[in-house]
């Protein structure tokens, strides 16, 4: 991590190396010259090499960036957990495809912009609602379990963790990640049932 020392040298330590490298250019020897005119160029020309020099790490830091979110997106749509997004209003702006195949929905377009209630069973709705808003306080929701409304109507159920997204500082939205357990619960089910009958 950074101390307040380092991030004091960075500006001096690029100023010398700007320095340097003016110094170093081919046809330019500052050693002799000394009207004010001449430092005044070689000020500018040491400013112009600074100005580039940070254009240059900037483009790299992007690049990073840049590769880094990729790297992200590719995880998030390749994982076997179903992972949605919603805004401060709840609508869903982002979904995987794992997502898409838990719920029944062949594309996002068809759940994208829509309050996330829609996939909620009813009386469980309020719980859901109780979670949005302690997240976005800035309260943390323990996974649990939940079920959920697929497209057709039929329920499933899943476990759940949940977390806020912050961009600048700033709570946007929330995002979630599900595993499905439909077909655990369908068996634990029978089995309580067997149980009960024997």
């Amino acid at each position: 991590m950074a101390t307040d020392d380092n991030l004091v040298n960075v500006p001096a330590e690029l100023r010398r190396n700007a320095e340097a490298k003016a110094v170093s250019l081919p046809s330019t020897d500052f050693s002799s010259q000394n009207t004010d005119s001449n430092r005044l160029l070689h000020e500018l020309q040491v400013h112009q090499i600074e100005l580039d020099m940070q254009n240059e790490a900037l483009q790299r830091t992007v690049q990073i960036l840049e590769e880094h979110e990729l790297h992200l997106r590719n995880i998030i749509k390749n994982t076997p957990a179903g992972y949605f997004r919603i805004d401060l209003e709840g609508r869903f702006v982002e979904v995987n495809d794992a997502w898409l195949r838990i719920h029944g929905y062949e594309s996002p377009k068809e759940i994208i912009g829509k309050h996330f209630g829609v996939t909620q069973v009813e009386e469980e709705l309020s719980i859901a609602l109780k979670h949005v808003t302690d997240l976005l306080s800035g309260m943390t929701v323990p996974s649990g379990e939940f079920s959920h409304v697929r497209k057709d109507g039929s329920i499933g159920y899943h476990t759940f963790s949940a977390h806020p997204v912050v961009n600048t500082g700033k709570v946007v939205g929330l995002e979630w990640f599900i595993i499905d357990r439909s077909d655990q619960k369908l068996i634990e089910d029978e089995k309580r049932i067997l149980q009960q009958q024997f």
